[in-house]
């Protein structure tokens, strides 16, 4: 059911600051001990303990800036 070359993976990681802006693919963002925020072309959004973000394929920017201990995140992508 997979096309040939279609990469799906996970990521855990965890930091004080990020800063990112670009396209990204269909992806599910969760966060640990923390806050992210996006924003999209559809509005503002703050990701935190407990609560997860779907981002469909397109532009969008993502902001950690915390001065206490870092945050943990993982994201999981569907890419083509």
């Amino acid at each position: 059911m997979s096309k040939k070359g279609s990469k799906n993976y996970i990521l855990h990681a965890q930091s004080k600051q990020f800063f990112w802006e670009g396209q990204g693919q269909l992806s599910i963002k969760t966060f640990a001990k923390g806050k992210a925020f996006y924003k999209t072309n559809r509005g503002f959004y703050s990701v935190e303990e407990n609560r997860y973000l779907l981002l469909n394929e397109g532009s969008y920017t993502i902001s950690i800036d915390l001065m206490r201990a870092p945050i943990q995140y993982q994201l999981m992508k569907k890419q083509k």
